[in-house]
């Protein structure tokens, strides 16, 4: 048979037999539509309710000075005497910095790049040991005031070279691997409430 009386069928599967579809393909297509819909909604409000849950939970743990019962190193005597609240607390900046985000697919928690207290976050979550080579005589005042607080190990005499040493003090990452299951479930729950409780 030549080609030209074959017919274009576009319900023929891979043998050549033609097939038809059955049953209410429409209303499936709009019942899949609703399940990704509500499967959205409830990802978004899960994230929010274990996102301000890590976040309390964080805030409490700087404020008791003890994030998942790990407490902190203590202040140098210097540093403390000019404390006015407590630990990682002073001046409410980086604790007010704690937020928690949500892009659809991952959870955020903690202090986000952007932010102005991302840098002192980062150095209070996992310690720093800071070398300067700073001269004595251009920073005069600021390493006088350092070396009040007893930051400075070593140095800035002569060499014009330093060493100041910030003592771990981790306020996030205790927290999210103590209550990470808990948030999971605050997650998971919300999805559940979009279909029924199932």
């Amino acid at each position: 048979m030549s080609n030209s009386f074959r017919q274009p069928f576009k319900n023929l599967n891979q043998e050549g037999v033609l097939f038809q579809k059955t049953g209410e393909w429409k209303k499936l297509g709009i019942a899949l539509a609703l399940l990704e819909k509500n499967i959205e909604i409830g990802s978004r409000r899960g994230a929010e309710k274990a996102g301000k849950f890590l976040v309390q939970q964080i805030k409490a743990g700087i404020t008791r000075e003890s994030p998942a019962g790990k407490k902190f190193k203590p202040l140098h005597p210097r540093t403390a005497q000019l404390k006015t609240g407590s630990i990682l607390k002073d001046s409410k900046l980086l604790y007010n910095a704690v937020t928690y985000g949500w892009d659809g697919k991952k959870l955020f928690i903690g202090v986000p790049e952007d932010s102005e207290r991302f840098k002192i976050a980062k150095i209070h979550e996992y310690g720093a040991i800071i070398a300067s080579k700073a001269k004595p005589e251009k920073y005069r005042k600021v390493v006088k005031w350092l070396a009040w607080q007893g930051f400075l190990t070593k140095g800035f005499k002569g060499t014009g070279k330093g060493v100041i040493k910030i003592p771990a003090r981790p306020f996030i990452n205790p927290i999210v691997k103590r209550f990470e299951s808990k948030a999971i479930k605050i997650f998971q729950s919300e999805i559940n409430k979009m279909f029924g409780g199932i």
